[in-house]
């Protein structure tokens, strides 16, 4: 028996204004997103994810980020993963989430292949990246998540008092959303282009159903 294709496109622009269309309303915005794993526990609630992925997108345009730059992340699991992976597609900008455990040169492989222009690790990381920094072709920025790190700035910090809503740029359904990058097993890993649409049917046939 054949599945059924399916053609129609998806009713959205920016994947991140759905995503967040139900979820951060007043009726809705203080039911748990997240449930942090940590010695201290907590919950972040929808409506706090919602204003941290608008401070961070705010964070990110300061730091001259413009539609379909690249912005490449390295971080644990958390609220900060998830606000620069929506925050920067809610600019236009495009996320690439890579591993945490990765090798030096596997680090300066993805920041330059990518061309990112901007890369978040989490502060364990700071140590390989000050082996690699010096072979950037075209990241301008490095910025420091979980705890603060001296000579680097640090997210928290940064997006403090910023804005906690920010208008989305406009998308179209088959537009770049993220990039992944495959394992390599037959050749260099490659940025996967996903669009916003491929969240969506993700999202509607997945994730709902």
């Amino acid at each position: 028996m054949h599945g059924t294709a399916i053609t129609e496109t998806a009713p959205i622009g920016n994947v991140v204004d759905y995503l967040f269309e139900h979820s951060a309303a007043p009726g809705h915005a203080a039911q748990p997103a997240l449930l942090l794993d940590d010695p201290a526990g907590g919950i972040v609630t929808y409506g706090e994810l919602h204003a941290r992925t608008c401070r961070v997108g705010h964070y990110l345009k300061s730091l001259g980020i413009r539609p379909d730059d690249r912005v490449m992340f390295s971080l644990v699991d958390g609220p900060d993963f998830e606000a620069l992976f929506l925050g920067g597609m809610k600019i236009g900008a495009v996320p690439i989430p890579i591993n945490t455990w990765l090798k030096p040169r596997d680090y300066l492989y993805y920041v330059n292949d990518s061309g990112c222009r901007a890369v978040v690790i989490d502060h364990s990381l700071v140590p390989v990246f000050e082996e690699i920094k010096d072979g950037f072709t075209a990241c301008e920025h490095i910025v420091v998540a979980g705890r603060p790190v001296a000579g680097y700035p640090f997210l928290d910090e940064a997006i403090a008092g910023l804005p906690d809503m920010l208008e989305s740029f406009p998308q179209q359904p088959t537009d770049t959303a993220f990039w992944l990058y495959s394992s390599g097993s037959t050749g260099d890993p490659k940025g996967v282009v996903h669009t916003h649409e491929h969240i969506y049917w993700s999202t509607e046939l997945f994730g709902i159903g």
